[in-house]
């Protein structure tokens, strides 16, 4: 669990704080983390004892503690950054990013995005 944690789920991390992941991106994780915990190899598939959604709960209320990449990091890491966003109003970050896509020093709810923002 310790080496699913710190490696498998930690690597997408840095990705998922700048921008929105594909869906079959994190679905091939959760896949190649599935595979590890269980032992499955390409040729083996061995017996799980418990479904992947028992495993994923926190460890308070028995599960595992493991991370659901596909609906909750992305989602959580994308929010962050909007938050920061929102609240940043002197960061030079937020400076650049309201300058770009023209937002003004307002942030609100009536932003158009444009087909040339990226």
């Amino acid at each position: 669990m310790t080496l699913a944690k710190s490696v498998i789920e930690a690597i997408p991390i840095y990705p998922m704080m700048a921008a929105k992941m594909q869906k079959s991106c994190l679905e091939e994780i959760d896949k190649i983390e599935r595979a590890f915990i269980w032992g499955d190899t390409d040729h083996v598939r061995k017996v799980h004892a418990v479904r992947w959604e028992v495993v994923t709960r926190p460890e308070d209320v028995g599960g595992l503690g493991l991370r659901k990449l596909l609906t909750v990091m992305n989602q959580a890491c994308l929010l962050k950054l909007a938050w920061g966003l929102y609240n940043g109003k002197n960061d030079l970050w937020c400076k650049v990013l309201k300058g770009k896509y023209d937002c003004g020093h307002q942030l609100d709810n009536n932003v158009v995005v444009k087909p040339r923002n990226s």
